[in-house]
């Protein structure tokens, strides 16, 4: 089984953590402004302070005249020029896990009141998964630690200085990552204990113990990183102790998540929803049906064509039609002139329904992502009300009783034309006990819910028009089961979906871009469900054509070529993509002095 003896078993990989890389870099993820301040000691950051060189600020103290001590503050900026590489490393157990970020910086150091210097650096940071108290899997940035730092230096720089700068960019990265206001969090797609749907009905929300309900009994009993770049993770309900780390291992593959959950998973979440949660059991319906006369057939309207035998000996059966009109008798007394016919035009059933669901359904999983459902019952009082219109009219044969074919005018005149809607039976049945013969449904993903849900998509029912007080007793058997479908598919519209899973959390604070789940594949075999998933920051497309050869940087106002220098030097969230140097220029912008000076006007 996929879902390694655990009753759920979670794949992240690398799919994700691409996505995941992007929208960092183009977020502002390690885009860091600080100073230093060597006369006093300090080191500042997005109004973060700390101590930084105390000890030789303070053999700088009252050494350095006022006009001087300018000199000895630095600014600097770090910016991040490539997608972070983002990567598991494993551990020898459940709290043992982390994750290695290694990306590439341009910072920049001005000093002395104008200079500016700037390097290349690369750099590896590795932070632990945490878990919280809701199955949330975080990567945690405010412990993170800096692995390795290469800062690429000229061949002039001298030992001491380039010791000082390691030491300012590692001591700003480490504030930078403490810092929770503005350090991003990287919250791992997980299962959450919170189940929406008891949440959003239960009254109360605590049981006697005065524990929550609608929180669902999870373990996380297993968390492996069985590649560098796949965590898979092994998830229990209710107590429930089984499962085998060894046999977690890569299920899926092409696809962002995947979860293997085993049938008895889904039961249990079905039986704690259905127990637990408030929503009504009790279905109301009310409509109309429509049967509308087309020749030898009845035609459903809108609900398709039904074709019932001998259905004008059923019309005569059930109402006065035959003693309304008598065509042949109309005909022999007018002596052949006046002739009276009735056209059946159609039927009306009008219905209420009332249904209420009696007891926990039961269900086995099929192929083809199809579920059978059995062990279903309901109370259903039912009204219903039928209506017969027909169409009567009386025309002169001014022929008689002479074939037409002999008189060349037209012979016959309407003279009388009337419809006329006739009640045949307006009843009540009441069922207390009405059992399932067959049911079916399906699994399908909410995306409202972010978990499976059971849907049922078919109903047939016991239904008992044989005893002589139904009101459908005598009917043809054809419009009977017409009748009963529609009845039970509007009760199975009115039944509402359940969900089967826990709830499917992910995430990523502090990222504008918002996270979607597409490209849903869901796999019922008759042991479990395997669902699997792409997660996709839609603002990131795939591919762009053609490729836009102009940046804008619309903090400063200047074009440039996409192979500028400077374009490296602009925050991604002030850049903007231009196929036509016109339309840029035409929208006030100015061209760069380096890559474009003959439009530089400024």
């Amino acid at each position: 089984m996929k879902s390694a003896g655990y009753d759920i078993a979670l794949l992240v990989n690398e799919r994700f953590l691409n996505q995941l890389s992007g929208a960092l870099y183009y977020s502002g993820f390690l885009t860091i402004n600080g100073s230093v301040d060597f006369y006093k000691g300090k080191m500042c950051l997005e109004h973060e302070l700390m101590d930084f060189r105390k000890e030789f600020s303070q053999g700088l103290e009252g050494n350095v005249p006022t006009e001087l001590q300018g000199f000895l503050k630095m600014d600097f900026r770090f910016k991040l020029t490539s997608e972070p590489l983002i990567r598991f490393i494993p551990g020898n157990g459940l709290d043992d896990q982390k994750i290695s970020i290694n990306t590439g910086l341009r910072i920049y150091f001005f000093l002395w009141q104008g200079l500016e210097i700037k390097f290349d650096a690369r750099i590896s940071i590795t932070t632990p998964i945490k878990i919280g108290d809701n199955l949330q899997l975080v990567a945690d940035l405010e412990n993170a630690g800096v692995m390795e730092m290469q800062l690429k230096y000229g061949a002039s720089m001298k030992n001491q200085m380039t010791m000082d700068l390691d030491n300012i960019v590692e001591n700003a990265l480490k504030m930078y990552f403490a810092n929770r206001k503005i350090c991003q969090r990287i919250e791992l797609p997980c299962i959450s204990k919170l189940v929406k749907e008891v949440k959003q009905y239960i009254q109360p929300d605590k049981n006697e113990e005065g524990n929550d309900l609608g929180i669902l009994p999870i373990t996380l009993d297993a968390v492996k990183i069985v590649s560098p770049t796949m965590l898979a993770l092994g998830i229990n309900l209710m107590g429930y102790k089984g499962g085998d780390p060894g046999l977690l291992h890569e299920f899926a593959k092409n696809c962002s998540l995947a979860v293997a959950v085993s049938e008895t998973a889904i039961f249990k979440v079905f039986s704690y929803v259905w127990n637990h949660s408030r929503f009504s059991r009790a279905l109301g319906s009310s409509g109309n049906m429509w049967l509308v006369k087309d020749n030898d057939s009845l035609t459903g309207v809108k609900t398709g064509t039904l074709r019932v035998k001998k259905l004008d000996d059923f019309f005569k059966k059930v109402s006065d039609i035959k003693a309304f009109i008598d065509k042949t008798v109309s005909k022999a007394i007018t002596g052949g002139f006046i002739e009276a016919s009735t056209v059946y035009k159609g039927m009306e059933f009008q219905y209420g329904l009332g249904v209420t669901l009696k007891n926990e359904p039961k269900f086995d999983l099929l192929g083809g992502n199809l579920v059978s459902i059995y062990n279903m019952a309901f109370s259903v009082n039912l009204r219903l009300a039928c209506y017969c219109t027909i169409e009567y009219k009386v025309e002169v044969d001014t022929n008689g009783w002479f074939p037409d074919c002999l008189t060349p005018w037209d012979d016959d005149i309407t003279i009388y034309t009337r419809n006329k809607r006739l009640r045949l039976f307006d009843r009540r049945l009441s069922l207390s006990n009405l059992e399932l013969k067959y049911g079916r449904g399906k699994l399908v993903w909410d995306d409202e819910r972010n978990a499976l849900s059971f849907e049922v998509e078919k109903i047939n029912l016991y239904w008992n028009f044989e005893d002589p007080n139904s009101p459908l007793h005598g009917l043809p058997g054809d419009l009977i089961n017409w009748i009963t479908d529609q009845l039970e598919d509007d009760i199975v519209k009115k039944i509402p979906k359940v969900t089967v899973t826990p709830t499917l959390t992910y995430g990523v604070p502090y990222i504008p871009f918002p996270l979607k789940i597409t490209g849903k594949n869901i796999e019922v075999t008759n042991s479990e469900v395997i669902m699997a998933a792409d997660l996709e920051f839609e603002e990131l497309g795939k591919s762009t054509y053609p490729v836009p050869k102009y940046i804008v940087n619309i903090n400063n106002g200047e074009i440039h070529k996409i192979g500028c220098d400077s374009v490296i030097d602009t925050y991604e969230v002030h850049q903007r993509s231009y196929h036509l140097l016109s339309e840029a220029l035409n929208h006030g912008y100015d061209g760069c002095s380096k890559c474009l000076p003959a439009f530089h006007k400024k």
